[in-house]
């Protein structure tokens, strides 16, 4: 039998709830949800072809090793910045539930990755990198059973925390909200 490259699916979508701002304690219409797209294997190395790194060097000047033995290297905050734009405008297939604020008291809908790299809040757009980190990590087994992530505040092993089952709804039928330069709908 021919070998099977490892990596996902193509076309495998699904929906992520991140939790800042009480995000995921919002009732469902007004949730801000994010649809991902796992990364292919493709992605992963244009993603990684982003960060630059540079060796670490000890205090005499030899090579540092990381705690496995392996060397040691530091990415420049640039490149680190590149790669994290990378993966959200290659994994960001939609946004929805999300708005911001226009000129002459408008609101305009966030509903793309470059809507979402633009005008997003800090705290959405570092949640959901960790997601597709966390995603780019795992095998498609993995996903539906993983223990959380180190630092998290779940107890029991089950999906990755904010993952969702569809949600209900077009953006339409979404009700509107107010407040911020970014606010939930």
């Amino acid at each position: 039998m021919a070998r099977i490259a490892s990596g996902p699916p193509t076309g495998i979508e699904r929906e992520f709830v991140p939790a800042a701002y009480g995000n995921r304690n919002a009732p469902t219409a007004d949730q801000v949800v994010v649809l991902l797209r796992d990364l292919t294997e493709g992605d992963k190395r244009r993603c990684r072809g982003k960060l630059k790194t540079t060796p670490l060097l000890d205090a005499s000047g030899v090579r540092a090793l990381g705690d496995k033995g392996e060397p040691a290297s530091t990415a420049t905050a640039e490149s680190a910045g590149e790669w994290q734009r990378e993966m959200l405008r290659l994994g960001v297939v939609s946004v929805s539930g999300y708005q911001r604020r226009g000129s002459g008291g408008t609101v305009i809908p966030i509903a793309t990755a470059q809507d979402f790299l633009e005008h997003g809040e800090d705290d959405f757009i570092s949640e959901v990198f960790a997601e597709l980190l966390r995603a780019e990590a795992m095998t498609e087994g993995q996903k539906k059973t993983s223990a959380p992530s180190p630092g998290s505040s779940s107890e029991t092993p089950g999906p990755s925390p904010g993952t969702a089952p569809s949600a209900p709804g077009s953006d339409a039928e979404r009700a509107a909200g107010t407040g911020g330069n970014a606010t939930r709908r």
